[in-house]
C-alpha cells in the first residue's frame, strides 16, 4: 500500500440530497451475484487516483455524497465511483438501489463487505492511476479490512468515524490497526465524550511502535 492515510473519528454531516450531475450509472456484480448499483463521475484529465465512496448505515451514495463531497472531489480532479451497498437505506434521503434487492434488515454490516471487494476489483480493471478507498461509519471499518486484504491494490484509505464493537462482528477495525505501518491521523471533537476513545487509540498505536499525528478537530458540511 502506497502512502496510506487513515483518518479516524472524523464526523461528516450531510443535509438534503442533490446528486452531482454528469455521472454514468454502473452495475457491478458481487461475488454472490448481487448487482451493486453505482455512479461513476469522471473528470476530464483523469490523472489522479479514482476515489471509491462507501456510505454509512441506513444511507446510499447520492444522499451521503452527492451534494457536497463528490463535487469537491471532481473539482480537485478526482474520478469518483460511489456505490449503494446492500446494507443501507433512505435515512438521509433518496433510495438505496442495491438494498432494494435484499431483505436489508436481516443483514449484518459484514455482509456488505463483498460489495466493497467487487468495487475495488472493478476499479483495478478500469483505472490506471491508483485507488483511494473512502468509508463512513461501518464502511469506514470495512475499508480497513479491504486495505488489509488487498494491500497492493489500494493507494490510500480515508476512514471517517469507523464503527467498532459488537455490531461490526469480525469486521471491526481494532485488530486491523496492527497492520498499520503508515502515517496515522487521529481526529475528533475536543469534548469529554470523545477524548477517552481518542487517547485510547493514541496509546494503542504507541504500543505498536507507531508515531501517529494527533489532531483534534471536527469536520462539518456547511449548513443547508
Amino acid at each position: 500500500m502506497r502512502n496510506l492515510f487513515w483518518a479516524l473519528a472524523i464526523t461528516i454531516s450531510t443535509c438534503g440530497i442533490a446528486q452531482d450531475q454528469g455521472y454514468q450509472a454502473i452495475e457491478i456484480a458481487a461475488e454472490d451475484g448481487l448487482i451493486i448499483y453505482s455512479d461513476l463521475y469522471k473528470t476530464s484529465k483523469n490523472e489522479k487516483p479514482v476515489v471509491l465512496l462507501f456510505h454509512q448505515a441506513g444511507s446510499n451514495a447520492p444522499a451521503e455524497y452527492g451534494k457536497y463531497i463528490i463535487p469537491h472531489l471532481r473539482k480537485a480532479g478526482y474520478d469518483v465511483l460511489a456505490i449503494d451497498q446492500r446494507k443501507g437505506g433512505s435515512r438521509l434521503g433518496g433510495e438505496n438501489r442495491t438494498a432494494a434487492q435484499v431483505d436489508e434488515g436481516k443483514l449484518t454490516y459484514c455482509d456488505a463487505y463483498p460489495d466493497l471487494v467487487a468495487t475495488l476489483k472493478y476499479a483495478k480493471q478500469n483505472f490506471e492511476n491508483g485507488i483511494i478507498i473512502w468509508g463512513s461509519s461501518y464502511s469506514a471499518a470495512l475499508v480497513y479490512k479491504l486495505a488489509t486484504d488487498y494491500p497492493k491494490d489500494v493507494t490510500a484509505v480515508l476512514a471517517f468515524s469507523p464503527a467498532s464493537g459488537k455490531p461490526m462482528g469480525d469486521c471491526g477495525r481494532t485488530s486491523l490497526l496492527k497492520i498499520s505501518k503508515y502515517l496515522q491521523l487521529l481526529s475528533g471533537q475536543e469534548t469529554k465524550p470523545h477524548m477517552g476513545a481518542l487517547k485510547a487509540r493514541w496509546s494503542y498505536l504507541n504500543l505498536m511502535g507507531l508515531k501517529p499525528m494527533f489532531h483534534l478537530t471536527a469536520f462539518m458540511v456547511p449548513p443547508c
